[in-house]
């Protein structure tokens, strides 16, 4: 899963929207944190056993 990008202040209309650019970025966020706190711990493990 890759991080994902934070929009530019021209991706916003300004009229608010009911899912919002920024809305929709902080979702993404919260998976991509979730999904980093689950998996970090297989991956460091994974890099441990490699060396």
């Amino acid at each position: 899963m890759k991080k994902p990008l934070k929009p530019l202040p021209t991706d916003c209309c300004g009229t608010g929207c009911r899912r919002c650019v920024y809305e929709i970025y902080e979702e993404q966020m919260e998976k991509y944190n979730h999904w980093k706190a689950e998996n970090g711990k297989e991956i460091s493990e994974q890099v441990s056993n490699k060396h």
